[in-house]
């Protein structure tokens, strides 16, 4: 089109950039696909194909959370590690307490996805101490979430896979896992003190 730059490899590698950006703000692929088709009509680009930004949308995601991943690394504490891994252990003594009838032990993640909204003052208590629990680590896990900076859409969409998956398929002690971790920890903790996702004002 008369006045509209060809999708080459200098524009491609435009386009990129402002994928990588956008990643980092929204990970729901409707949303990446329509604002990169706007950035190129802004910037007069010749819009590619769908395959071609649907490809580079996927790469920008790898991307990000391989950049989210290498921040973990160099960040994250031995404390830390400790702390994240230990939802992944059974809670033998909330086990003991709450589920006498349930032959099947709970990992402490299990028991943190539940919400109580029952009145009874039993699981009243429950819930403050659930939520004692989850201030503490997000509170030693704040220097961390301060460096990988989330957005409250990425941190939604990592909760959710967090809240959809059993444990044993975010078992694995590595850098993605511990990102998932996070995020859950974050949404959760902010939703049940009713903090909605002004966490990026009160840790600033």
């Amino acid at each position: 089109k008369y006045g509209f730059r060809s999708f080459d490899k200098e524009t491609r590698l435009l386009l990129k950039k402002e994928a990588l950006f956008l990643s980092s703000t929204q990970i729901k692929l409707e949303f990446l696909f329509i604002s990169l088709v706007e950035f190129l009509k802004r910037k007069k680009i010749e819009v590619p194909t769908y395959h071609a930004i649907s490809e580079m949308i996927t790469e920008a995601l790898i991307d990000y959370e391989k950049g989210l991943s290498v921040l973990i690394e160099n960040n994250i504490t031995d404390k830390q590690k400790e702390l994240l891994e230990e939802l992944l252990e059974f809670d033998d003594e909330k086990q003991i307490e709450e589920q006498r009838h349930l032959k099947n032990k709970r990992h402490k993640l299990t028991w943190l996805k539940k919400s109580h909204e029952s009145t009874q003052p039993y699981k009243i208590k429950e819930n403050i101490l659930d939520l004692e629990y989850l201030q503490s680590l997000f509170f030693h896990l704040e220097p961390l979430v301060k460096s990988l900076n989330l957005s409250p859409e990425v941190i939604k969409y990592y909760a959710y896979i967090v809240m959809t998956s059993q444990v044993f398929q975010i078992s694995r002690r590595n850098e993605k896992s511990y990102l998932f971790l996070i995020a859950f920890i974050i949404h959760k903790f902010l939703y049940s003190s009713g903090s909605s996702y002004r966490y990026s004002t009160t840790i600033s």
